[in-house]
């Protein structure tokens, strides 16, 4: 853009991060946009040119634009992602309430930059509709670091002084979008503002800590809880993060969470408003809905993890042998397996895809209620068979322990010790194809546009589950081997299909410079790139297997 914005309609009112809602005009109001800091990730706007824009949103695309996107977000994004009620947030967003609430205007920025960096494919529609803000932003990555730039900008220097859900939403979903196109130092600062204030904001405390709050703030902070402990989960469970991720709860605070209570309630939010909760029908014959999904989910993740969350820091406080781990570990997988059979015909991993029963407890006949309860169905069962993958992995683990210890055959002799660990390593192989099989059957019966919303973290479990697989036991045969290869390739199939990061993402990885530790950095950053090369490299060495 060349700083005019003679397309925009006429300034009707001003807007700013200000706590007096006026745009300071001052040379320095814009510094974060010079030219000099945007040159990579689009053009910038000065200043004075913000004078004539009717929406403080239009600095970033046409009003209509913008508000296709939240759409896409109420619509696509949001069973995923609940930061929101529904019914007051479309009243607010009809309203133009972000024209003198800077709060909910950073709020639709924020939900902005998710949708765009979760919904690649509707990018070409996007700048069809608005070819100038196409041509300032060529990337997602451009514009969503250009969004959350002006969300830091417009931040009021009184704005920790009052700290509300709306502002945790807002630091979680700049933390999500930076995420999505492999912003990771970007993730990291957003992601740890968004615990602090999860923290602060006692998400995690018992539900007597909850007095005071409205029925619509209860529901929305439980589901916020929920949000966090996901990323909280995938912190201990993928390789790497482990050491460079501050985490939102320690051993300690853990064991005080009251977990079923914290749970949201299982209701739309059209039922719920300030003053009160609909009942569900009395004869029990709820909807499945994208809540129930959302449920299931909490405890897909907790069953899963609730032991080795808590247990992980402390195993001598517990007095937990290898052989008492593991056997605890095998009947936790055992009942883990079959823990989602309740789920009704629709929800399944071989429910339809388009032909949905009559039934009560099956969606509306709508395209809309049809995409989300498929969204959530990938979501629900993949992240139920990574978590599989994970269990193995431990069981894995410990009888290696075992086996290097030398206490895997009862202490019957060095033959017996190798038939064990043999036959425990085949028992999980046996469990991990069946994972593979199950999984790539759940991203074969459901569309690449349902799998979309769930964005990067799916890819990350489905990568999960195929690296797993190049460490098969070479003792298991030839023909074991060659099937694994084979799964390997049709997963590899479907991340080239999923994964459209447009920037190498190196979670995990130190990519960042300690310019006071290294004189100018030269040598931490090279470390990076060496590190950044060695993923790539193995990256490329399992699409080959």
């Amino acid at each position: 853009m060349d700083g005019t914005s003679a397309h925009y309609p006429p300034r009707t009112s001003v807007h700013s991060g200000a706590s007096s809602d006026k745009i300071d005009t001052d040379d320095d109001a814009g510094v974060v946009l010079t030219p000099d800091h945007t040159s990579t990730f689009g053009q910038s706007i000065s200043p004075g040119s913000l004078s004539t824009f009717a929406f403080a949103t239009d600095e970033l695309c046409s009003r209509e634009l913008f508000k296709v996107i939240i759409h896409d977000y109420i619509e696509r994004v949001y069973p995923l992602c609940p930061v929101v009620h529904l019914p007051s947030f479309r009243r607010s967003l009809a309203s133009n309430q972000d024209v003198h609430d800077t709060e909910q205007m950073l709020l639709l920025v924020a939900l902005f930059t998710l949708t765009i960096g979760v919904l690649r494919s509707r990018i070409e529609d996007y700048r069809a509709m608005d070819p100038e803000a196409a041509a300032r932003f060529p990337t997602r990555t451009s514009i969503i670091t250009y969004a959350s730039q002006m969300c830091l900008r417009l931040r009021p220097p009184d704005y920790w002084d009052e700290i509300s859900h709306r502002k945790w939403a807002i630091s979680y979903t700049l933390a999500s979008a930076a995420f999505e196109v492999g912003r990771m130092n970007q993730y990291r600062m957003f992601d740890s503002e968004a615990m602090q204030l999860a923290r602060l904001l006692g998400f995690h405390l018992h539900a007597t800590e909850y007095r005071g709050l409205n029925c619509i703030e209860t529901q929305l902070r439980k589901k916020a809880f929920w949000l966090q402990f996901f990323s909280f989960a995938h912190s201990k469970v993928q390789p790497g993060r482990r050491r460079f991720h501050v985490t939102y709860l320690d051993n300690y605070v853990l064991r005080d969470v009251d977990f079923a209570a914290l749970e949201p309630l299982d209701t739309p939010d059209e039922n719920i408003t300030e003053n009160a909760v609909c009942p569900p029908p009395p004869d029990g014959t709820a909807p499945f809905t994208s809540v129930t999904a959302f449920i299931v989910n909490t405890r897909v993740f907790l069953e899963a993890l609730r032991d080795s969350l808590f247990n992980a820091g402390c195993d001598c406080g517990y007095g937990r042998t290898n052989e008492e781990k593991l056997a605890r570990l095998k009947a936790l997988f055992q009942r883990y397996k079959y823990s989602l059979d309740a789920l009704p015909s629709h929800m399944t991993q071989w429910g339809p895809s388009s032909i949905y029963d009559s039934g009560p407890s099956t969606p509306a006949a709508n395209s809309v209620s049809r995409a989300q309860a498929e969204t959530t169905r990938a979501n629900i069962h993949i992240t139920h068979l990574w978590l599989q993958s994970f269990l193995l992995d431990q069981t894995d683990g410990i009888v290696q322990a075992m086996a290097a210890a030398g206490g895997g055959g009862g202490g019957r002799g060095a033959g017996d010790d190798e038939a064990w660990v043999a036959h425990q390593l085949a028992s999980s192989w046996a469990e991990r194809e069946d994972i593979c099989r199950q999984l790539l059957h759940v991203l074969h019966n459901i569309d690449g546009f349902h799998l979309e919303p769930n964005g990067n973290s799916l890819t990350y479990k489905i990568r999960g589950v195929a690296t797993s697989l190049l460490n098969c036991p070479s003792l298991l045969g030839e023909s074991v081997s060659q099937r694994a290869a084979g799964y390997v390739r049709e997963f590899t199939k479907v991340l080239a299909f999923l994964d459209l990061s447009e920037i190498m993402n190196t979670d995990g990885v130190d990519t960042w410079i300690d310019k006071d530790r290294l004189g100018d950095g030269r040598a931490s950053a090279a470390a990076a790139a060496a590190d950044a090369a060695s993923a790539a490299s193995f990256s490329a060495a399992a699409s080959v297997s």
